[in-house]
């Protein structure tokens, strides 16, 4: 190994060069690695989704829509800065099943209409 200063030839384990006095790479302690960050849309993105899960009224596959939507923003946004993905995929699941479960009860809710005998309301 030689001195980034002075270009003395040292040895691999010297933590200052003995001629100029200057630290070596051995000095200094490894950086220590970043914590994955967090992207705001896919903390959106989850919330909207359980709201969509949880709620009960005739809006209720919008906020279903709105989370798969921003935890799919959020997870392209995720892979670009290499941050943490979990909630962007646990978003992307709960709003799958909040979809998934709200297209159920409403083709059951039209289905007993149907039976019933009242009228459709018109599709556009």
């Amino acid at each position: 190994m030689f001195c980034k200063n002075c270009g003395s030839n040292l040895d691999d384990r010297a933590v200052m060069c003995p001629h100029c006095g200057v630290p070596t790479d051995n000095m200094l302690p490894p950086a220590p690695p970043a914590p994955p960050k967090t992207n705001s849309l896919s903390i959106a993105g989850f919330v909207t989704a359980i709201v969509g899960l949880c709620g009960g009224n005739f809006l209720i596959l919008l906020p279903g829509i709105a989370g798969a939507v921003l935890c799919i923003v959020g997870f392209v946004q995720a892979k670009k800065e290499k941050s943490y993905i979990g909630l962007v995929v646990g978003g992307l699941a709960v709003s799958a099943v909040s979809l998934a479960f709200w297209i159920y009860v409403w083709v059951i809710a039209f289905q007993m209409l149907a039976q019933q005998g009242a009228p459709l309301p018109p599709v556009i």
